[in-house]
């Protein structure tokens, strides 16, 4: 991928900081309740975005204090930009680590959770409003079967 321009917060990746690749995924957040008889009820829950992961290696003279600048970032637990591609998230690096072979040569790992904003309003989750009138259905479809 040494033709995409990847971005973390203030620090822009270069050559062999660039990794071969980027995971990223995304998976719905579900809640099953068994019932008596068999029976389920599944509440979607929302997106839970995967984190985002990859690799590469700081090479050159500056290798170690541009590692530094990344595990400082890491340790701060700012939220900051990520960027490559197509593809823009806010995120926090929740884990970063670097095996130091030489000063000009360090392989490192990181990993970032996405923020997804936390708010709810434009991400399709249920308000709670609508998730109790959903559970009193319920209710009451289970409580006129049994009368």
């Amino acid at each position: 991928m040494a033709d995409t321009k990847l971005i973390l917060g203030s620090i822009t990746f270069r050559e062999f900081e660039i990794p071969e690749k980027i995971r990223f995924g995304m998976r719905h957040r579900i809640e099953v309740h068994k019932l008596v008889g068999g029976n389920r009820v599944i509440d979607a829950m929302g997106p839970d975005p995967e984190p985002v992961r990859w690799h590469g290696r700081f090479r050159g003279a500056d290798a170690t204090s541009r590692a530094r600048d990344v595990e400082a970032l890491a340790r701060s637990g700012r939220r900051v930009s990520l960027a490559w591609g197509g593809f823009s998230y806010s995120v926090v690096v929740d884990d970063f680590s670097a095996d130091y072979e030489r000063f000009y040569e360090i392989p490192y790992q990181i990993s970032c959770t996405v923020d997804t904003g936390g708010n709810g309003g434009s991400s399709g989750v249920a308000s709670l409003t609508d998730v109790i009138s959903a559970d009193l259905g319920i209710i009451s479809q289970i409580a006129g079967g049994l009368l």
